[in-house]
């Protein structure tokens, strides 16, 4: 809050892309919440009960209580789901995990949690880098995908349907993100008024990283 105080102060014209903000504050973000609650729809109805999520480490202290990570809000989404499925999280086989946000990150987080005979049907990490690292990891100790154990992400990178099998995503529109924010500035540059909250929608991108059950 104190770096918005600071721009509004001085007049200088700025855009928040992937920030929950207060109404004064122009935004950019996607829908991710509504795309987790889509993709963990379609991971429960494939049959998948033991599940691992593998969520953001963060990477610095974040101090602006009221309001989401991004983190916090893809949660809500698959915790949504969950719910509309009857299923509690403290009573059920599901495992929230944090793992830094990069190849290493998921590459070291499953060879913290892919250990022994006991797997969970299914790692759901919260970015397609973390899956990346993640797949790795799984081709070096031949556990095969999906057959052993599937694999989903979230973004849609370019490399995404290029891995091995294609990875199940979510996309979201990160081009078109900042785009929006860009017309949004220039509108602001030139004292127009703008729509100041835009959320962009996302989709659940079916490959074949994630069997049935």
């Amino acid at each position: 809050m104190e770096t918005y105080r600071i721009l509004r102060d001085r007049h200088i014209p700025f855009v928040c892309i992937d920030v929950d903000t207060p109404e004064d504050i122009p935004s950019v973000t996607s829908d991710d919440s509504e795309g987790t609650h889509q993709l963990m729809n379609y991971i429960l109805n494939q049959g998948h009960k033991k599940m691992t999520i593998l969520s953001f480490r963060p990477a610095m202290l974040y101090h602006e209580q009221h309001y989401s990570l991004i983190k916090d809000i893809r949660l809500q989404g698959y915790f949504k789901a969950l719910h509309q499925h009857g299923i509690e999280i403290k009573k059920s086989e599901i495992q929230v995990i944090e793992c830094t946000c990069n190849e290493e990150g998921g590459f070291q987080t499953a060879n913290e949690i892919l250990t022994g005979n006991d797997l969970p049907s299914i790692l759901i990490c919260m970015s397609d880098i973390i899956a990346v690292g993640v797949m790795k990891y799984c081709q070096q100790k031949n556990i095969i995908i999906p057959q052993d154990i599937s694999i989903c992400g979230f973004d849609n990178i370019s490399i995404s349907p290029l891995l091995r099998p294609p990875l199940t995503t979510v996309s979201q529109p990160i081009m078109e993100k900042g785009q929006v924010a860009a017309e949004m500035l220039i509108h602001l540059m030139n004292h127009q008024k703008i729509e100041f909250h835009q959320k962009l929608n996302t989709q659940v991108i079916i490959r074949d990283s994630v069997s049935k059950i």
